[in-house]
């Protein structure tokens, strides 16, 4: 079996961006992680519209020998990667646009110690910044915090 997570939520309104990055990026160079940051500011009043301006806000980081993990968010506030807004981002197409807002990365080949540290960092962000914040492990670590899963 994999190790892979799906996740998807949004930003909280009154929650700062600017300050997760900070955190995401202190975690990222302890760990010598590569990342790659974003806009740092969300536009005035774009929270919780269904239309957004094309830009991504957030921070996504790369853990040794993982799949991106990204913390990005449209102008609208909800969770979105560079690839999704790519790909669904010009759809008219309904049912391709839910697509837009579901993000996945496998940990796999990086081992069970960084996939537990990822978990550990979205269960403490998703807290902290994010609301109505839904990730579904494979490993079932999320759900469980079981390691031998």
């Amino acid at each position: 079996m994999g190790l892979s997570i799906n996740y998807s939520g949004s930003f909280k309104k009154e929650a700062s961006l600017e300050a997760m990055i900070e955190e995401v990026k202190d975690i990222a160079e302890i760990y010598n992680w590569k990342y790659t940051i974003q806009e740092t500011r969300f536009p005035k009043n774009s929270f919780n519209k269904t239309e957004y301006n094309g830009k991504l806000y957030g921070i996504s980081f790369t853990p040794h020998n993982s799949e991106t993990i990204s913390l990005t968010f449209l102008s609208n506030g909800r969770m979105c990667c560079g690839a999704r807004l790519e790909f669904f981002g010009n759809s008219d197409n309904e049912s391709d646009k839910m697509y837009l807002y579901m993000l996945s990365s496998k940990t796999q080949y990086a081992g069970s110690t960084i996939h537990k540290i990822i978990i550990h960092l979205l269960k403490y962000l998703s807290e902290k910044y994010f609301e109505n914040f839904k990730l579904t492990d494979e490993g079932e670590y999320w759900e469980t915090g079981d390691e031998n899963l």
